[in-house]
């Protein structure tokens, strides 16, 4: 009998233990995760009326990395009110608390570069363009979504051949 409460104590710890794993996978803003587990054991003796019954309460609390600061978001490059033409490097500084899940680089309202590592950069090609004037955009999401941005204003400059 001692050996199956034995038993029953430590697939209870076990099923706390991956409890504690799963919510920290799934839920990576929450601060502090409570779980109680509440294992019973009952046994008859076959000679006589006695009977025992164990019970066994396992407490666990957890803390899970929270953040509520966006990412800090720097265009290194190119510089605010610049000149650009051709194709021109975005480089982005990015910093945060958290793990950088994502980077996203947009010009106007239109997202056309997404990057999960650093360096964070995207070349962006400028030839054709109609309007004299874009504002780039650099999102940055940690692993909290908290998202973070920065973004500069550019004029398009005429590319001079023959000088």
């Amino acid at each position: 009998m001692m050996l199956s409460r034995g038993i029953i104590a430590i697939l209870g710890m076990v099923v706390v233990i991956i409890l504690i794993f799963a919510v920290r996978s799934s839920l990576p803003q929450a601060v502090n995760i409570f779980h109680e587990t509440t294992i019973s054991s009952t046994s008859k003796a076959t000679s006589s009326t006695l009977a025992s019954t164990q019970t066994t309460t396992l407490k666990t609390s957890t803390s899970i990395p929270y953040s509520n600061v966006p990412p800090v978001v720097n265009i290194v490059s190119p510089k605010n009110i610049s000149t650009v033409n051709g194709n021109v490097t975005i480089l982005a500084n990015v910093t945060d608390v958290l793990k950088i899940k994502k980077v996203q680089f947009a010009v106007g309202n239109v997202i056309y570069a997404t990057v999960n590592t650093a360096p964070y950069s995207y070349i962006w090609n400028t030839d054709g363009l109609a309007k004299p004037q874009y504002v780039i955009t650099v999102y940055a999401y940690d692993a909290a979504n908290n998202i973070g941005q920065a973004s500069v204003l550019v004029n398009i400059g005429l590319v001079q051949h023959g000088k």
